[in-house]
This record gives C-alpha cells, sequence and structure tokens, in this order.
C-alpha cells in the first residue's frame, strides 16, 4: 500500500512539474479572477501539512494537498470521460459534509459544471422537487439521500447516474464513491491532468459555479446561484476580513452544507494555508479543546453550546509550570475578566476569528467578541 502512495505521489508531482514549466505562480494572497483559479493556485504551492484533517476510528487523519488534487483529477476525468458531463451540466450533491463532498464540488466545478447543493434531510417530497426542477446529470447521494431515490435507481429527467458517497459495495448497478475513483484512476496521466488543469483554469468568470438550494422557502424551489467570478469575490471579502497565517487551523463544524459553509470552506482551502479541521457538531467542545484552532466556523447552535461549556470552566484551577508560569497567568488575568478567559481557554486558547454561518443572539455575539473578531462567513 505505501508503494502505490507513493507511485500516486510521484505521478503526480511529474504533472505539477510539467504545468509549472509554462506558467509562473502568482503568491497565495493574490485572488485570481475565478474559483477554479484559486483552488489550482493552492495546489501549486503546498505551503501547508495538509489540507483538512477528518476524524477516523478516534484519531485525526490528514489528507495533503496532493492527495485531494489527485482525487479531484480523478473523479472530474470520470465525469467527463464516463459519465459525459459537459461545461453547463449541473451535479447535484445530497450528502452530509465530509472529504467525499468537498471532493465531488470542486470535480464537479472543475469541468465547468455547476455543483448544486441539496440537504439529504429535506422530506422526501421537497427532495425530488428541488432534484427535478434542478436537472442534474449526476447526482452523488449519501446513504440517507439514497434511501429517498429507491437506493439510486430512481429515473429523473436528464440524469445519467447515480453515485453513493459510501464505501459499502454494491450490487444494484450504483457505483460508491471509491469505485469512481479508482474507475478515474485508469483515466489518469501526466498529460490528462494538464490538460485538466488547463480547462479548469478557462472556464469563465461569469459561468455559474455554485447553486445552493434555499431550504428557508416553504412552497416552492429556490436557489441561490453564483458565478465563478462571484464566489471569487466573495472570498476576497473573507480574507480581507479574517487573513490566514501560515500554519492556520480552521475548525469548521456544521451538521449541514449551508452556502456559508462551503464558501467558508472554499476560502479556507483556497487561501493555501489553512489545514480545516472537519469537525462534528455534536462533539465540537471536546474537538475544539483538542485541536485549538486559530479560527472556528460554526452554526449558532454550536458557538452557543461553547460558551455554555466555558462557563463551567474553572481557570483559577490551573497549576504547574513554575512560578514563571503562574506569574505570567496571574498578569493575563489581570487584564482580562475570568470568564473572557475561561471562553478563551474553552476554544484552545488561540482563537483569534470566530464565523457564524448563520444570525447570531446579540448576547452571544458580544461574549464571543470579547476574545475575538467576530463575523459571518457570509460576508
Amino acid at each position: 500500500m505505501v508503494h502505490v502512495e507513493w507511485l500516486l505521489l510521484i505521478g503526480y508531482i511529474d504533472s505539477l512539474f510539467a504545468e509549472r514549466t509554462e506558467r509562473k505562480d502568482q503568491p497565495l494572497d493574490t485572488v485570481p479572477e475565478t474559483l477554479n483559479q484559486l483552488y489550482l493556485q493552492a495546489m501549486r504551492h503546498h505551503a501547508r501539512d495538509a489540507a483538512f484533517l477528518t476524524r477516523r476510528d478516534d484519531r485525526w487523519q490528514p489528507t495533503p494537498d496532493w492527495r485531494l488534487d489527485r482525487q479531484v483529477i480523478r473523479l472530474a476525468l470520470y465525469l467527463q470521460e464516463r459519465a459525459g458531463v459537459n461545461p453547463g451540466d449541473r451535479i447535484a450533491i445530497v450528502a452530509e459534509p465530509g472529504p467525499a463532498w468537498l471532493v465531488a464540488d470542486l470535480a464537479g466545478l472543475a469541468v465547468g459544471a455547476v455543483s448544486v447543493a441539496v440537504d439529504p434531510g429535506l422530506p422526501s417530497g421537497r427532495l425530488l422537487g428541488a432534484l427535478v426542477d434542478a436537472g442534474p446529470k449526476v447526482i452523488f447521494a449519501s446513504p440517507t439521500a439514497l434511501a429517498q431515490l429507491d437506493g439510486g435507481r430512481l429515473a429523473l429527467p436528464g440524469l445519467a447516474e447515480v453515485i453513493a458517497m459510501d464505501a459499502a459495495p454494491r450490487s444494484d448497478g450504483v457505483r460508491t464513491f471509491g469505485q469512481v475513483l479508482d474507475l478515474g484512476g485508469t483515466l489518469d496521466t501526466a498529460e490528462r491532468a494538464q490538460a485538466f488543469r488547463a480547462q479548469a483554469r478557462g472556464i469563465a468568470p461569469d459561468q455559474a459555479a455554485i447553486c445552493h438550494h434555499d431550504v428557508s422557502v416553504e412552497g416552492r424551489v429556490a436557489w441561490d446561484e453564483l458565478s465563478q467570478g462571484d464566489v471569487a469575490a466573495r472570498i476576497e471579502q473573507l480574507w480581507r476580513d479574517r487573513p490566514a497565517q501560515p500554519g492556520d487551523r480552521v475548525y469548521l463544524a456544521t451538521p449541514a452544507v449551508t452556502l456559508a459553509v462551503r464558501l467558508a470552506l472554499h476560502a479556507c482551502l483556497g487561501d493555501g494555508y489553512s489545514m480545516v479541521v472537519l469537525g462534528a457538531a455534536d462533539r465540537a467542545a471536546a474537538e475544539v479543546d483538542e485541536i485549538g484552532p486559530h479560527r472556528v466556523v460554526a452554526a449558532p447552535s454550536t458557538l452557543a453550546e461553547l460558551v455554555r461549556n466555558a462557563v463551567v470552566r474553572e481557570p483559577v484551577a490551573e497549576a504547574g509550570g513554575g512560578w514563571r508560569a503562574r506569574a505570567r497567568r496571574m498578569l493575563k488575568r489581570g487584564r482580562e475578566p475570568p470568564e473572557y478567559q475561561a471562553l478563551r481557554e474553552a476554544l484552545g486558547g488561540r482563537v483569534r476569528a470566530i464565523d457564524s454561518t448563520g444570525p447570531l443572539d446579540p448576547a452571544l455575539a458580544e461574549r464571543l467578541r470579547q476574545i475575538a473578531a467576530v463575523g459571518s462567513a457570509m460576508d
């Protein structure tokens, strides 16, 4: 298995080197015209230990930039050459947040498709109505969504294929995400990877890019849609308000993929420095304490829970480290109320920015503002 990983890495470096001989790299703090160009820019620099961390079997598993990019390339090649996805077509991702969600999103965008996000937890009628209205050529579906789609066999107008996001082998004609990546690997060569990057880079700024089903609108199907250039402009604003630094860890915990979450994900992935920790909303307090992030992106309910957990903390219970450490703690506490120190420690001790994926209660926003810059991931 180790030898296969090395071969994949060598092949990836070969394709990247061929592209670098033809292009001059832009600095990481440059915002290009399109979302695709932003992604490619981050992938050329490799300025972080990993693009993201995910928890698996009680351990944090890193995914470096090169492995993420390799998966995106393979999935994009599959979408083009096996599923027949062309620029302007739509793919729908009906799944909970996770690494596979991100790879599917990036691969669809790279081939010029419109990446449509739909909440898999919607009632069956609303879910099917949204998919019929979206008209996707390919659907990526989590187990929750597959149950609503007759296991992936439900026929929809214009639909060519349903891809199951789970890892379990299937015998009903529905390929899994892993199987599709393997098939994309048979198409993956240095020349094709180079052509993939050239095509992704050439997608125009006015090309529709991300489309999000607005679940807040009852009685009709409603969408929020942004072009490649629109997303790049939103990200430029996010960078201005929340500049990244080398070594940053961004903790992102959300039960669902909202438009704000998508923008935050692309902003952090595209800055080339931030390592995104994909956490679980029901374990946020423990995970934040363990990770010690520099930035937190979470739903208002998750942020409220983090604050509630901080209330029961007793900063004065700290001990150890010698007289110098105790003196530093006493001096630090002299500058801010103990409750703010407790909240800072509950958020890992070094958080400098907090972004909510929805409106914050004024009292909660004020408490968070005492220890960090607070804003909205939608800005």
